[in-house]
This record gives structure tokens, C-alpha cells and sequence, in this order.
């Protein structure tokens, strides 16, 4: 059992009970919030990426009560500017990706929008689901084209590398480009949903992933999932963090959105396929807990943590304490029972991750430094380069990763 603290418990518990009432446009009960510590439940949010929506939830008691704790002022003001400024981010987002779907129509190039770029369409106010980045499958055989057109747009490239300077490596690293333009912008263009890193099974699964999608009417390129492969693909997206650093609150929050949204999906074809997937218990136990933990009702009840089940206690402490893309804590213990059969830590498992982490393979460099693929000279170079950026730039990371190997249990 993932052992949290009492005032994380309580403000974990709060958060989630402004998050249910203001996904059901309900006030929340004047006598709940006096009890709550609103500046540690703000940070929590943050943590969680669940400000805007939270907010949604404490506009609701501040317009029926008229007023707030002196204490509190200064989350509030934080609270209402995160929301302002999460409207805001999804308005440019949109109008920024537009242009972007615009110019795949125009070249032929067949593309979806993915995770939460479709999600927070199905939310019931503007800008509650909040967003880092924009997710867009597309076909891979228009990389370079992708690429030159987000260049041209003034988006900086990260890890690019084009197909011929690639060589006899990979022509990519992982399984989407990244491109970043200040103030906000972030894209991920996939190319692929998942590779053997996060699972061999889910990679075959998806590996012609276009048989499966269906297109958008009105358009010449683009295409989605049906609600049901779309539920799936949520799913094991949710389980690739799960499995790996952990995974927030906010990944409850979707799941019980989207089936509010979809209450007819075929959820024996849904079972089916979570079955092959390996998912289908998982996605119950999360399914059970996001529909008990997002009704208000739920925490009105007297002692509302007891009526879950062992279990579900136990995936809603592991989700309280992820935040949004989960801890280093989680990702180095589920990476050192990976290496067991009988999903044990043992010591040469942590010597065995504790070398490839201090020498780490090929494909990690070239992850690390692109320009790798075409000047392999460089490799002794960016070996010592990667050394002196983590004794220098990144030691309380490096550090933190240390201690989770030996505390891991």
C-alpha cells in the first residue's frame, strides 16, 4: 500500500471533490470548504494540472458565500489566473493547430488529433481540461514535410533527424517529433503510437494503426478512432505512464468524462480488445474508482476513504502522489521490478539499472544528440558532455534518482 501523508490524503481528497462538483455544476458545501486548506490544495492542483477545473469548483462556493478566508486570498488570485490563462492557452492552441491541420488537407497528408487535444472538446466548460501539448498522429511518409513547415512557422525542432542524414540508424528516434515555439506551443507529431520500449504487444496492436480509424466527415485527411478504439487507445496511453512513472488525478478525470460523454459504447468489444492488450483488469479497477471519486455525493458521505476498496485505496494513493506525469520515485521502482520475472527489487537489479543508467546504450544517445546519426566521431564526446550535465545541471535530479534505486521496495 503507497503510504501517503495525512494533510495529502485530506487535500487529495478535497481536490477531487471541487473537481466532481464543478464537472456537475454543483456548489460545494459550504461546511466541506471550511474545513479545507485551499493554499495546499491549489498547489496540488498545479501539480495535477487541474487548476482550471478545480477553479470551476471554488467560483461555485465564492459566488454563494460572498466571501473568502484572508489566508486564502492569495491562492484564489492564483487560482482564477491559472484558470484565465488555461482558456486562453487551449483558444491559441486551437487557432495554432488550424493552421497546421490546414496544411496536411493541402498536401495530401493524412493525420488524427490525439489524448487531450480531443478530450477536453468532451468537458463540460471552456478550458477545464488543461493542456501541456498538441498530439497529432500523421503519416510518417511526410516527416520531412511536417518538419519543414513547423521550421518555417518558427518552431524550434528537438530530436529531428531527416531521413538522409540517417544513415544506416533509425530514422527516429521514439515515436513522434517534437517542436516547441515561445510563449507556449508545443506539438507532438506521432508517427507511431508506441514502440517496444513501453510494450511489444501494444506496438503490434497499433502497428497499422490507420486500418483502424474511420474519417471525419467534411474533411479530406483527417480520421479518429470510433468512441470505443478511441476509449482503448486512452487506456493504454494511461497504462504506458502507469507503468512507468505513474500517472495523476487528471487520468481518472478523463476516463469518467469520456464515458459520461459516450454512455453507449460497446463495451464488450472494449473488453475484448483490452484483453489482448492485457489492460482489461486494469482498465476495471480505474473505470470503478473515477466513477465512485468524481461524484460529489461521494466525499458528503461520512468517512468517504473507507467505502473504497483495498485496491482502489491503493490506485487512488498512487495517483494522489504522481501528479500529473508521475515521480522518479515510481518510474525507477517499476523499472527495477521490470527486470524480475517474479516482479522483485532485488540488489543486482538495482546494479543492473544503476550501469545502464551510467552507460547508456546507442539508441539513448541518439535520443540525447540527433547529430549522432550522421557524425558517429561524436560519440565519445557526448558521452563526457551527457556526464558533466548531470554532475552539473541536473545533480538534484540525479541525485533523487539515486536515492529512489536504494529506497525502492
Amino acid at each position: 500500500m503507497k503510504e501517503l501523508s495525512e494533510a495529502l490524503w485530506k487535500n487529495g481528497s478535497h481536490l477531487l471533490y471541487l473537481t466532481a462538483c464543478a464537472l456537475q455544476g454543483k456548489t460545494p458545501a459550504a461546511e466541506q470548504v471550511a474545513a479545507m486548506d485551499l493554499r495546499g490544495i491549489y498547489r496540488l492542483a498545479k501539480w495535477h494540472s487541474m487548476r482550471a477545473v478545480s477553479y470551476y469548483g471554488v467560483k461555485a462556493w465564492l459566488d454563494a458565500s460572498g466571501q473568502a478566508p484572508a489566508e486564502a486570498q492569495e491562492a484564489l488570485a492564483k487560482w482564477k489566473e491559472a484558470y484565465n490563462k488555461a482558456i486562453r492557452k487551449n483558444l491559441l492552441f486551437d487557432i495554432e493547430r488550424k493552421g497546421l491541420e490546414a496544411f496536411m488537407e493541402q498536401q495530401g497528408i493524412w493525420y488524427m488529433p490525439l489524448k487531450g487535444t480531443l478530450l477536453k472538446e468532451w468537458y463540460p466548460q471552456a478550458g477545464m481540461r488543461e493542456m501541456a501539448d498538441n498530439d497529432i498522429l500523421f503519416d510518417v511518409a511526410f516527416r520531412q514535410k511536417v518538419h519543414d513547415f513547423m521550421v518555417a512557422k518558427g518552431y524550434e525542432d528537438a530530436h529531428y533527424i531527416a531521413p538522409e542524414e540517417a544513415g544506416d540508424e533509425p530514422v527516429a528516434a521514439g515515436v513522434h517529433d517534437n517542436y516547441y515555439k515561445q510563449p507556449i506551443y508545443n506539438f507532438e507529431m506521432h508517427f507511431a503510437l508506441f514502440c517496444d520500449a513501453s510494450s511489444p504487444v501494444w506496438t503490434e496492436y497499433y502497428k497499422d494503426v490507420k486500418e483502424r480509424l474511420v474519417p471525419v466527415e467534411g474533411t479530406s485527411c483527417r480520421y479518429r478512432f470510433t468512441d470505443e478504439d478511441f476509449y482503448v487507445y486512452m487506456t493504454t496511453h494511461a497504462s504506458k505512464h502507469f507503468n512507468g512513472g505513474g500517472h495523476g488525478m487528471r487520468n481518472l478525470m478523463d476516463v469518467v468524462v469520456f464515458l459520461k460523454t459516450k454512455p453507449h459504447m460497446d463495451m464488450g468489444y472494449i473488453e475484448q480488445e483490452l484483453t489482448k492488450l492485457g489492460l482489461a483488469e486494469h482498465e476495471k479497477n480505474v473505470h470503478s474508482l473515477a466513477c465512485k471519486v468524481f461524484e460529489p455525493a461521494f466525499w458528503e458521505a461520512e468517512a468517504p476513504l473507507e467505502a473504497l476498496t483495498e485496491a482502489e485505496r491503493e490506485l487512488l494513493a498512487l495517483c494522489i502522489s504522481a501528479g500529473t506525469y508521475g515521480t522518479t520515485e515510481r518510474l525507477v521502482e517499476n523499472s527495477l521490478k521490470k527486470m524480475s520475472d517474479k516482479n522483485e527489487i532485488t540488489l543486482a537489479n538495482r546494479l543492473t539499472y544503476l550501469r545502464k543508467r551510467l552507460f547508456a546504450d546507442k539508441s539513448t544517445y541518439l535520443v540525447l544528440y540527433p547529430q549522432l546519426a550522421k557524425h558517429k566521431w561524436m560519440l565519445p564526446f557526448c558521452v563526457i558532455h551527457r556526464m558533466f550535465r548531470g554532475l552539473f545541471t541536473a545533480r538534484k535530479r540525479l541525485w533523487g534518482e539515486m536515492k529512489s534505486i536504494w529506497r525502492a521496495k
